[in-house]
């Protein structure tokens, strides 16, 4: 479920978390990149540069300025208040706590370019911020550009590594403009609940021991969430790669650990060129084991990404594992082709393009950065260009063994649609040829023909890649419709131009669990007496029609073939009607 949920994208305003929000604000806000709909999502919007005041006692820049304040040890959480606007709207004073963020290479102190962590439950333990609890104000400081890691973190989401979204706020500290800090989402408890995951141990692997999995590094790793002193499930996964590669690895590791969900974690670090991760670096990552008992592995402090090239094919202890075991291999390749593949199709230069729009008024004017705003511009086009040639180079690198299906379609159509939708048709067609394209241009889908029964029909289409060597064989969904009649007797009220509740009622019954109906039709018969005229007659069964048009309209029929027919009769507060659609 929790990959079901990845790369929402949302083309209206977003909530405002039940704050009130003027209709401009809102309908002036572009939200291409804003992703999910819950109450956070409306501070992770990388086209709005958000305002954090923070106001901060003397007590609470002298403890942020301590000697026992720094990377290695960041101290509790101190008093302070916070205010300020979120998408134009106003906020606060919320009473928060707060301590400085960094490691080795961006910590700063409080009276430099510092980072941020805010407890937003500091003084009321059930307090939150738009459903959040803990906000991450990244200073940037290595990353020239300011938007490496907006875009590097939209691309793991988006092949379903489950890690935070991104937005942007311009800090002051009492007064002070600090200027432009990246607004990252806490990896916790409550983004993995966003994913649909229940984590029992959040496990954070890092400066200064920067551990990986050997048996004894337990104490290396810092603890996030779970007990601080049954490490037993840290302990079994150590035990199993400590083992080395033999006929059960890949066995017994699938059973601790989600290789899927890893291997395209490892494969994206390699493509963003995050050297300083865990497959090149020992660093960076978390290590979470979710409600099944499995771990997935993601990233962090993706600031120093897409400024060279590394090595896909070798790095830390689990990848080098991976690597030597033939199922796993596939995985792998398989998780490469994901990441390139997705990568092309999220237009990452584009959205560099829009985001350094949102945030360089705010960039430049920021007088707390470390580099001059003659560097800016070179950073952010040097890192599209670099984005670009990734992709180039990552699509010739997974061309040898990338059976992927992009799309597909029936045969002779100009529409495809992705493999996870499903492709409907009318009742009328009874087999259907279909079509793909493959995501590699050297690979090659093949037709296949099938039969089809009304309702939804499996249907495989096999994927061969540029040597042949490899095929994918991947099952699409092709909805027949249904062919629906319901022949009905409608009653009216004595003066003969409203529907009846009864026969509301009926008519609603006969509508009752219909979804998107197609060819529609519908047939009325009225009988008239002789003693009324045609144009009577006519007018009354018109009025009758459109009587019955607004109950149908509300149930999602719109415009139907209609056919109206007045019969010989008497007088009477009931007609018949044929009612046929496709479902």
């Amino acid at each position: 479920m929790f990959k079901k949920l990845a790369a929402v994208m949302l083309a209206t305003a977003i909530a405002f978390a039940g704050l009130t929000s003027s209709a401009s604000a809102s309908n002036t806000i572009s939200t291409t990149y804003v992703e999910g709909t819950d109450d956070a999502a409306a501070l992770y919007n990388p086209l709005v540069v958000n305002t954090f005041n923070l106001t901060l006692p003397a007590s609470t820049i002298a403890g942020l300025n301590g000697s026992t304040n720094n990377w290695s040890d960041e101290g509790p959480y101190l008093p302070a208040d916070m205010s300020g606007t979120v998408n134009g709207v106003a906020f606060g004073p919320l009473h928060v706590g707060i301590h400085l963020k960094g490691a080795w290479g961006s910590w700063r102190n409080i009276y430099g370019k510092a980072g941020f962590k805010i407890k937003i439950n500091f003084v009321d333990k059930n307090a939150t911020f738009y459903g959040v609890q803990k906000l991450t104000l990244n200073n940037m400081v290595q990353d020239h550009s300011s938007i490496h890691e907006t875009l590097s973190y939209r691309l793991f989401r988006s092949i379903g590594v489950p890690t935070a979204r991104t937005g942007y706020a311009n800090v002051t500290v009492n007064g002070q403009n600090y200027g432009l800090h990246l607004n990252l989402e806490t990896t916790d408890k409550t983004l993995m609940n966003h994913w649909g995951i229940t984590p029992s141990h959040i496990y954070k692997g890092g400066v200064p021991y920067f551990p990986d999995f050997w048996p004894g590094q337990e104490s290396h790793f810092a603890i996030d969430q779970g007990s601080t002193t049954d490490l037993s499930d840290l302990t079994a996964l150590m035990n199993v790669v400590n083992r080395g590669n033999g006929v059960n690895w890949y066995h017994d590791m699938s059973q601790i650990a989600d290789l899927e969900e890893m291997t395209l974690d490892w494969a994206a670090e390699s493509f963003v060129g995050h050297w300083d991760g865990y497959v090149h670096n020992h660093n960076n990552f978390y290590l979470v084991k979710r409600q099944d008992g499995k771990f997935i592995m993601l990233p962090w402090g993706m600031d120093q990404t897409w400024g060279g090239t590394v090595d896909y094919w070798s790095g830390a202890a689990l990848l080098s594992q991976c690597l030597n075991d033939t199922k796993c291999l596939a995985l792998y390749n398989k998780a490469l082709v994901k990441v390139v593949n997705t990568a092309s199709d999220l237009k990452l230069p584009a959205e560099a393009t829009a985001v350094a729009a949102a945030i360089n008024p705010t960039l430049y004017a920021d007088t707390k950065k470390e580099f001059g705003n003659d560097e800016i511009p070179g950073d952010q086009n040097w890192t599209k260009s670099f984005i670009a040639s990734q992709i180039q180079n990552g699509l010739q690198m997974v061309a040898a063994f990338d059976a992927s299906l992009k799309d597909f379609g029936a045969a002779g159509t100009t529409t495809y649609i992705a493999p996870d939708q499903v492709l409907t048709v009318a009742n009328s067609v009874s087999s259907i040829q279909l079509v793909g394209r493959a995501n590699s241009q050297f690979a090659t889908v093949a037709p296949t023909t099938a039969a089809l029964n009304v309702g939804d029909n499996n249907v495989v289409l096999v994927v061969s890649n540029a040597s042949g060597h490899t095929t994918q064989s991947f099952t699409v969904v092709v909805h027949r419709r249904a062919l629906v009649t319901h022949n009905l007797v409608l009653s009216f009220t004595k003066t003969g131009y409203t529907l009846s509740p009864s026969g509301i009622a009926a008519l609603r019954a006969a509508l009752g669990g219909v979804s998107n109906p197609a060819n529609q039709t519908l047939a009325f018969t009225m009988p008239a007496p002789a003693a009324m005229s045609k144009v009577a007659a006519t007018a009354l069964l018109t009025s009758r029609y459109n009587a019955v048009k607004k109950v149908l309209a509300a149930a999602g029929f719109a415009n139907p073939r209609v056919t109206l027919v007045v019969a010989k009769g008497t007088t009477s507060t009931s007609m018949k009607v044929v009612l046929g659609y496709e479902n």
